[in-house]
C-alpha cells in the first residue's frame, strides 16, 4: 500500500513547475503596480481556501459525489457552468477591440475551447445519477468566470500591443503551450470517457472500480488531464498570474482528488490502495 503523500507536495510540484517556465524564459513577471500584486496574492489566498474547503472538506464545492440531490437537471446546470466563462471571454474580447495577434488568438481559443470541450462532454458523453443545486452552479460558475476576467485583464488590457507582438514571436512559447493543451484535453477526454463506460445504458447510480489508461496509477486521471491543458494555457499566455491561476487550479483539484481518493476507500470494498490521488507517481 502505498502511502498518501501531504498536500504540500502537490503544491511543491507546482511551484517548481512555474519556476521551470521561468528558467525556461516562457513567463513573463509583472509590472509590480497594486492592482497586479492584489491578483497575484488573491491566487495566493485562493490555494490556502482550496486547502481549508477541498482538502480538509470544510466547505467543498457543492456537486458531483460531495453532495446530496440538487434542483436543477445536470446538463442544463452544468451547460450553463461550463457555458458562461466562455461566454464572459468572448465579449470581454469584443468590448475591447478583438485584438488579432498570434497571441491574443491563440490564448482566446485554447481558453475558449476548453470550455467549449466541457459542454460538449456534459451534453453527449457524461452519465449523471442525480441533480445539481442552484448552489453548486452558483458556487462553481463563479469560480471559473473569475478566472476568466483574470485571464482577459492579463492576455487583453494588461498585454499592449507592443508586449502581445513580443509574445506572438515566442514560438517556443505558443508551440509548447498548444501541445501541452492538446495533450492535456485529449487525457481529460479519454477518461471522461472510461469514467462514463463504467455505467452501462440505463443504469443512471453506482460507482465501480475504474481502469485503464492513468486509472492504473491515479484516482483521478481526468483531473492531471486538466492540469496539464490548464499548464499548457500558462505557457501560451505568458504571465506570471497565469502561472499562479494554474496553482489554483493544481491545488483545487489535489484537494478534490484526496477527497475522492477517502472516498472511494470508504464505498469500494478492494479499491486500490496503490493509487497516487492526482500525479502518477507524484501525488
Amino acid at each position: 500500500m502505498a502511502e498518501e503523500r501531504p498536500f504540500s507536495v502537490a503544491v511543491l510540484f507546482g511551484v517548481v513547475w512555474v519556476l521551470l517556465a521561468y528558467l525556461a524564459g516562457v513567463l513573463v513577471l509583472p509590472l509590480w503596480s497594486y492592482l497586479n500584486i492584489g491578483l497575484c496574492s488573491l491566487a495566493v489566498l485562493l490555494c490556502v481556501m482550496n486547502y481549508v474547503n477541498e482538502y480538509l472538506g470544510k466547505f467543498p464545492l457543492d456537486y458531483s459525489k460531495f453532495a446530496s440531490d440538487g434542483e436543477i437537471n445536470a446538463r442544463l446546470g452544468w451547460s450553463l457552468t461550463y457555458a458562461l466563462p466562455a461566454v464572459i471571454q468572448i465579449v470581454l474580447w469584443y468590448i475591447v477591440g478583438m485584438p488579432q495577434t498570434t497571441f491574443h488568438l491563440v490564448a482566446l481559443v485554447t481558453f475558449v475551447g476548453h470550455f467549449g470541450k466541457r459542454v460538449l462532454e456534459v451534453l453527449f458523453l457524461h452519465k449523471y445519477s442525480k441533480k445539481i443545486s442552484v448552489l453548486g452552479v452558483a458556487e462553481v460558475s463563479t469560480f471559473y468566470s473569475v478566472g476568466s476576467i483574470v485571464q482577459h485583464y492579463w492576455c487583453n488590457i494588461y498585454t499592449d500591443n507592443t508586449l502581445a507582438v513580443n509574445l506572438s514571436s515566442n514560438h517556443t512559447a505558443l508551440t509548447v503551450g498548444v501541445v501541452l493543451y492538446i495533450t492535456g484535453e485529449f487525457i481529460n477526454l479519454y477518461h471522461h470517457w472510461v469514467l462514463a463506460k463504467l455505467r452501462p445504458a440505463g443504469i443512471s447510480s453506482g460507482y465501480t472500480i475504474p481502469q485503464g489508461g492513468l486509472f492504473s496509477y491515479v484516482v483521478c486521471a481526468h483531473y492531471c488531464g486538466e492540469v496539464i491543458a490548464w499548464y499548457g494555457m500558462a505557457v501560451v499566455c505568458n504571465h506570471l498570474c497565469i502561472y499562479l491561476a494554474w496553482v489554483v487550479i493544481v491545488c483545487y483539484l489535489a484537494g478534490r482528488s484526496h477527497q475522492t481518493q477517502l472516498w472511494y476507500q470508504k464505498k469500494i470494498e478492494n479499491f486500490p490502495k496503490d493509487r497516487r490521488n492526482l500525479f502518477p507517481g507524484v501525488y
